[in-house]
């Protein structure tokens, strides 16, 4: 079908109807008879196709309209609404839709402004209509995502179902491009971040959403997204089917081709609005233009989207890959899941660019020469073997094919990085530290051309002396040349700071042979996100409740406290109680705190508060026993409970740590800082999240004494010696009352955390020099995010790497000593010289903890307290390491001298040896941070 620009139909045009053939539906339409049948996509009959009435039209005058288009309905007027329902005034209207029509109301008993969403007056004789109403209270309410528009009540007055939801201050995305025009694409993925962040939350709870387009994408007041109108939600075990037969819910253009033709849905239907909402975002139009709802049917069930480029010529063919992957009509090509599309988006997101990334890209070109040169000892020590041990032969070979080796050396080194960066944009030492190659101009994948210009810029600068003397003046061997050595070395530093000297902030710190290349280095951005915590410590929803009798603020005969239903004791403490209850309108936990009647309200900083990180105040009312105050109950279990078998490892204190420290600086920040801080206020989630449930602190009339900063540091020292130890060692601490435990500030265990994790833990306890403001805690902590957690296999890898390549001259020589093949002439065994070399690596193992390969690949030793290993066990750990082979070498050199007869024990001596050293190297893989020679000196691989 034809691509045309999107028109409004005419009052008057006729109306038509198609009948498709394979599946019976009828279509009804206006202007161009649609090609496709909208329901399963086949194409339609010409002589199907029948005008009727004009008078029936429906015109399709909005493309993002969620509407019931089975049938033609005439336009009508606005409909009236009261002035004025259950306590709310009705200010203004919104805007309308399909269900109906949302108001700015005023909650008149506390002045709070809320949006109220009242049911169209034609949809009340509608049973399926009221449900899905409904649905959409009770589906919402479930998600309290800064990211997902909150849902405050759901009632009825007078046979009038209402919704009550917050007030968004801002726009919707739709009307923001409609009046700004398309989103730069940095702009744009940052706005769908955001609504991939609240529909993940969404799609936790085992929902879909169905209707995500840009009309429902709302702008708050710090220009962040939120997603709302839930009213089509769905659960993915099934559940109510509220679509009627044959009926199409939804907003057509933004809809996925399963949605349109009734095929059962998962979550990569959100994934495909996600996605034609970003499309729109970028292009100023969806990614499906039609006439009418029929021809928009047809097109998304038979036709893929125009390609983006061509109405959004400046984004980068990459990102219109990936959203164009989203938009695949066979969902078993799309995006697989929010997560997935999330991923792919972060690296379009601007990178940061400092001077800190001239540093990665030198440690990149570090890791890239190790392991190159590893490959050349991997070739050096073939033509060993290949001459039985002959070091004179060795030698020898490398003098006669010396400039062959010099060529294929030089050719090899080009070809690493002309291959890798070609088709992965990056060698193994950039990616291994988030460093990518990318064209400068779009950000795309360079291409072959410019990685080999690069490559051969980078290696002739920075090796011009090397290159322009072996040109013109070949090395003499027999001939000690200084004057050609000071030159040769005094051109390479010319090349070098060629290559340096553009580098800028102004130009992006590109180099010459980036410059010259038209390429630059971007730092990936890592994907986000807290770590579920091991299945042994989630055990399901708790209460955290007490035994305590029945809370003597509630009437036992009085079971209701507002709008909700009173279940059962939470805590209880003087001046306040805690107990928990339900809104039966929406099926949501809530906790109530009991106060003495007169009680003032919390404050509206508090009951405006919306931060993951804190329960969130839903209503308040007064009792004649008691002041109430309702919030959200947390989910989880409180983090006693968590860690009551064990510590948890630092991936999971880390995101603990942070939520804490974010949250306890954002409320010095806006006056919500809690009167009291406990142990017992800190839940866990489980996704791993955290929640500091303030209304257990609300007991005491007095805050707890000192400044907010000190207090927050104490509660935090307190928080991460919990986690990490576990509970076990705190039993012995009393839980009486509400005041913090007395925990010790030193010698308490921390485990095995990173090297940069262990000092700043003994920053927060004391031992070193405490923090002198929670925000260099914070930036401490942000930083620790950035960095490994635990080890990995890549980085271990590395390591292992490493240290084979510092290592490989010894082994070499061990080895060649020792091989029965060995001719004694060229190279004569001395026991002494033989011990030295083994003697030697321990002694420098002991002075430089492990070596340098520990800190080349980011790791380091620490001892069974979690801080630096001695030196002692460091050394201890290098002799374990050298003992078995050395004792097998040696014993394959003694059988070759005293029992010249035993050539076969003496050669099964030696490959022992030889294997055991990959038998080392598949350990280290095998026990990433404790080996066995780890566990008998007491030592601990970690990140830095």
């Amino acid at each position: 079908m034809p691509e045309r620009d999107p028109t409004l139909e005419q009052p008057g045009q006729a109306e038509g109807r198609a009948a498709c053939s394979n599946c019976r539906r009828v279509l009804i339409f206006s202007g161009e008879a649609p090609r496709f049948c909208g329901y399963c996509g086949s194409p339609l009959d010409p002589s199907a196709v029948t005008e009727s009435d004009p008078s029936r039209t429906t015109p399709f005058g909005s493309a993002d309209e969620t509407t019931d288009y089975i049938s033609s309905r005439p336009r009508q007027a606005e409909e009236p609404f009261p002035e004025q329902v259950a306590g709310y005034r009705l200010v203004r209207r919104l805007g309308s839709g399909g269900m109906g029509t949302v108001f700015e109301a005023v909650e008149e008993r506390q002045g709070l402004h809320v949006a109220l969403k009242l049911i169209a007056p034609r949809n009340l004789g509608s049973h399926e209509a009221l449900e899905r109403f409904r649905q959409e209270g009770r589906t919402a309410s479930a998600v309290t995502h800064p990211r997902c528009v909150f849902v405050l009540a759901v009632d009825e007055e007078a046979g009038l179902p209402y919704l009550v939801m917050e007030l968004m201050p801002g726009t919707t995305l739709q009307s923001h491009v409609e009046e700004n025009g398309p989103l730069a694409p940095a702009e744009a993925i940052g706005r769908i971040l955001d609504v991939i962040e609240g529909l993940a939350e969404f799609h936790k709870l085992g929902m879909i959403h169905r209707d995500v387009k840009p009309s429902n994408c709302f702008l708050d007041h710090d220009h962040r997204v939120k997603i709302g109108d839930f009213g089509l939600s769905k659960a993915l075990d099934g559940g109510a089917d509220l679509t009627r037969t044959g009926a199409f819910l939804g907003t057509p253009l933004y809809a996925s081709p399963e949605q349109i033709k009734r095929e059962p849905l998962d979550e990569r239907t959100d994934v495909y609005s996600v996605a034609a909402t970003l499309y729109y975002l970028l292009s100023g139009r969806a990614p499906v233009q039609a006439q009418d709802a029929a021809e928009a049917l047809a097109r998304i069930a038979s036709e893929p989207a125009p390609p983006l480029h061509d109405y959004a010529p400046k984004i980068s063919r990459s990102l219109e890959a990936v959203i164009h992957k989203g938009l695949e009509r066979d969902r078993s090509r799309r995006w697989r899941d929010l997560r997935e599309f999330h991923e792919a988006l972060l690296p379009f997101v601007p990178e940061r660019v400092d001077i800190g990334s001239i540093g990665l890209r030198i440690g990149a070109y570090a890791i890239d020469a190790i392991l190159y040169y590893v490959g050349v000892w991997a070739g050096v020590a073939a033509v060993f073997l290949y001459n039985r041990g002959g070091v004179m032969q060795t030698y020898a070979f490398g003098e006669r094919h010396g400039r062959v080796i010099e060529m294929v050396d030089a050719l090899a080194w080009v070809a690493y990085f002309v291959v890798l960066e070609s088709f992965l944009a990056a060698s193994i030492g950039k990616w291994f530290l988030g460093l990518r190659i990318a064209r400068a101009a779009d950000s795309e994948p360079p291409g072959v051309g410019r990685v080999l210009a690069r490559t051969l810029a980078f290696v002739l600068l920075t090796g011009l002396g090397t290159e322009v003397f072996d040109a013109f003046r070949p090395p003499d061997p027999r001939a000690s040349d200084n004057l050609r050595t000071a030159l040769v070395l005094g051109l390479n530093a010319v090349g070098c700071l060629l290559v340096f000297a553009p580098m800028r902030p102004g130009s992006g710190l590109r180099g010459l042979h980036e410059l010259l290349s038209g390429t630059r280095v971007v730092c990936v951005v890592r994907a986000r996100g807290l770590r579920r915590l091991a299945d042994r410590r989630r055990r399901g929803p708790a209460t955290g409740r007490r035994p305590e009798a029945v809370a003597s603020h509630v009437d036992p005969s009085d079971s209701q406290l507002g709008p909700y239903r009173v279940e059962g004791p939470v805590a209880t403490a003087d001046g306040c109680e805690v107990v928990s209850g339900r809104d039966g309108s929406l099926d949501r936990q809530v906790w109530l705190v009991l106060r003495d009647p007169g009680t003032p309200a919390p404050e509206a900083p508090r009951r405006g508060l919306n931060r993951l990180t804190r329960p969130r105040w839903v209503g308040g009312g007064e009792q004649p026993q008691a002041r109430w105050d309702a919030f959200i109950a947390p989910t989880g279990r409180p983090l006693r409970e968590v860690v009551e078998d064990g510590g948890l490892p630092w991936r999971d204190v880390l995101p603990i740590l942070t939520d804490l420290a974010e949250e306890l600086e954002a409320a010095r920040g806006d006056g919500t800082f809690p009167a009291r801080l406990s142990l017992d206020h800190v839940w866990v989630q489980p996704d791993g999240r955290v929640q500091l449930a303030d209304p257990l602190a609300w007991d005491r009339s007095e805050p707890d004494p000192g400044d907010e900063e000190t207090r927050a540091f104490a509660f935090l020292r307190d928080v991460a010696q919990l986690a990490l130890e576990g509970g076990r060692t705190h039993r012995r601490l009393s839980l009486a009352g509400w005041g913090i435990p007395e925990l010790p500030t030193r010698g308490w265990s921390r485990g095995t955390v990173p090297e940069r994790a262990g000092v700043m833990l003994d920053r927060l306890t004391g031992r070193l020099q405490p923090y002198p403001r929670l925000t260099d805690l914070r930036s401490d902590l942000a930083a620790a995010a950035e960095r490994p957690t635990e080890v990995g296999t890549a980085r271990r890898g590395l390591q292992l790497l490493i240290h084979a390549f510092l290592i490989s001259p010894a082994l070499l020589v061990l080895a060649g000593l020792s091989c029965p093949e060995m001719d004694a002439y060229d190279m004569p065994w001395e026991p002494e010289v033989f011990l030295a070399i083994p003697f030697a690596w321990v002694v420098w193992g002991a002075l430089m903890r492990g070596g340098v390969s520990f800190p080349l690949a980011g790791l380091t030793l620490v001892g069974i307290d979690g801080r630096l290993a001695a030196r002692w066990r460091c050394g201890l750990r290098s002799f374990l390491v050298w003992a078995l082979p050395t004792v097998l070498f040696i014993g394959s050199q003694w059988l070759q001298d005293y029992a010249p007869d035993a050539i076969a024990p003496a050669w099964a001596l030696w490959f022992g040896g030889v294997l055991l050293l990959g038998v080392y190297f598949a350990l280290g893989l095998l026990f990433l941070a404790r080996g066995p020679h780890d566990r008998l000196s007491g030592t601990a691989v970690v990140p830095i």
